[in-house]
């Protein structure tokens, strides 16, 4: 199992700063690293507790060549079409996933 190195970012801890430290996250993992040696990503937060073995077992039959997504979601009141995962409790992209989502989310922004 392949892990990724610390990284640091030039931000404030603050709420305002979440999407840009996941965007600037993935991108430096795909830029620096070999993001062929992942099938998935986990996003986790310092207190995020994650049964690695549950994890990997409810992978296992997944396609890492689509793009697969899993954690929890949740819709805005305001515009239910639009949606968001929820970072606190983790989430996995596989690397399909993180591809799609670095090439549409953010460096077409």
């Amino acid at each position: 199992m392949a892990i990724m190195p610390l990284m640091h970012l030039n931000l404030t801890d603050v709420y305002n700063n979440l999407w840009q430290k996941a965007s600037m996250s993935f991108d430096w993992a795909e830029r620096w690293l070999n993001l062929d040696q992942f099938d998935f990503v986990l996003k986790a937060d310092d207190d995020t507790f994650v049964v690695v073995e549950n994890l990997r077992l409810l992978l296992a039959p997944l396609d890492h060549g689509q793009p697969v997504h899993l954690g929890r979601w949740f819709f805005y009141d305001r515009d239910p079409k639009q949606s968001y995962m929820s970072g606190g409790s983790g989430y996995v992209l596989s690397r399909a996933a993180v591809r799609l989502f670095l090439t549409r989310a953010v460096r077409s922004a």
